[in-house]
C-alpha cells in the first residue's frame, strides 16, 4: 500500500504477501520522491530543517568570530552569575545554538504564512479541481510539511562542499597514514609542521572553491525544483504564490556561500 519509499525499510515482506506477486522494484533518481508527491508529517518537516540548520551552523562554529563572541557571552555570564560560572561556555553555545536555529525556521514559516495569505486572497480561483478535491482546504501546516523538502538539497550540497574543504586540505595526512598505518616510530608534528600538511592540498585553492560552487548550485537547482513541481502537482499553486520560498532557497544557498569564502578555525 507505500505510494512512497520514505516509510520503506527494505524488509522485503512486500513481495511474500502481495497474493498477485505484483510488487516491482526499480532503480530511481533520489530526488524523485522529494520532488513529486511525497507528503512529510509535520514533525518530520521540523527535523528537515533542523538538519539545514546544522550543517550551515556547523560551519558558522568554525569562524574566528563566532568563537570570541561565545567566548566574551561565556565571561559575562561567569561575571553576572557565580552559579552559572562553572557551565558558561556550555550556556553560552546553547543560546547561540537556539538563535541559529530559530531564525531560518521562523523565516521559512513567515514564508509559509505569507504564501497561505496569497492563496486565501486568491479565493482558490486558479486551483485545479482535483486538488482541491485531494487536499481540501490547504492550510499553514499543510503548505509548513509540503514545501519542507526543500531543505534537503541546500542542506546536502553545503554539507558536501564543506566537508569537501577538510578532505582536500587534509587529505596529505592520508599518505603518511597508508605508509606507516600503525605509527611506529612517528614523532608529534610541530605547528609547522601541521601548517605545511594543511597548507599541502591536493589540488589548488581555485579548483577547491569551483567545486564548491558548483556543488551549491546544484543544490539550488534540485531546490528550485522542488519548490516548482510540488507547487504544481502536490498543490496546484503559481511560481509567484511561492516567490517567497525561491527567496529562501537564494538567502540560503546565498548564506552558505558566505560560510564558504571565509577563513576557517580548523579543529586539530
Amino acid at each position: 500500500r507505500l505510494k512512497e519509499s520514505t516509510y520503506c525499510t527494505s524488509c522485503g515482506n512486500c513481495t511474500q504477501s502481495c497474493p498477485s506477486k505484483n510488487i516491482n522494484w526499480a532503480l530511481r533518481s533520489p530526488s524523485v520522491e522529494a520532488i513529486q508527491e511525497a507528503r512529510p508529517h509535520f514533525d518530520e518537516a521540523f527535523f528537515m530543517l533542523t538538519l539545514l540548520v546544522l550543517t550551515s551552523f556547523h560551519g558558522l562554529t568554525m569562524l574566528e568570530g563566532w568563537q570570541g563572541m561565545i567566548s566574551q557571552s561565556a565571561q559575562w555570564l561567569s561575571t553576572s552569575s557565580i552559579a552559572l560560572a562553572p557551565h558558561s561556555l556550555l550556556i553560552s553555545f546553547t543560546m547561540g545554538l537556539i538563535v541559529c536555529w530559530l531564525l531560518p525556521i521562523s523565516l521559512y514559516a513567515a514564508i509559509i504564512w505569507l504564501s497561505e495569505r496569497s492563496l486565501k486572497q486568491g479565493k482558490n480561483g486558479d486551483r485545479k479541481k482535483d486538488s482541491v478535491k485531494e487536499d481540501g482546504h490547504l492550510n499553514w501546516a499543510k503548505l509548513f510539511s509540503g514545501f519542507a523538502f526543500v531543505a534537503i538539497p541546500l542542506a546536502f550540497s553545503y554539507h558536501i562542499a564543506h566537508n569537501l574543504n577538510h578532505l582536500l586540505r587534509e587529505g596529505s595526512d592520508w599518505f603518511a597514514l597508508l605508509s606507516n598505518p600503525l605509527g611506529i616510530d612517528a614523532l608529534p608534528l610541530s605547528m609547522a609542521e601541521k601548517h605545511m600538511r594543511h597548507m599541502g592540498m591536493l589540488i589548488s585553492e581555485h579548483t577547491l572553491f569551483t567545486l564548491q560552487a558548483i556543488l551549491l548550485v546544484i543544490g539550488f537547482y534540485l531546490a528550485i525544483q522542488v519548490i516548482r513541481y510540488r507547487a504544481q502537482r502536490l498543490f496546484a499553486l503559481h511560481s509567484r504564490q511561492v516567490m517567497g520560498l525561491i527567496v529562501f532557497a537564494i538567502m540560503v544557498t546565498g548564506g552558505n556561500l558566505w560560510l564558504l569564502m571565509q577563513d576557517m578555525v580548523m579543529r586539530m
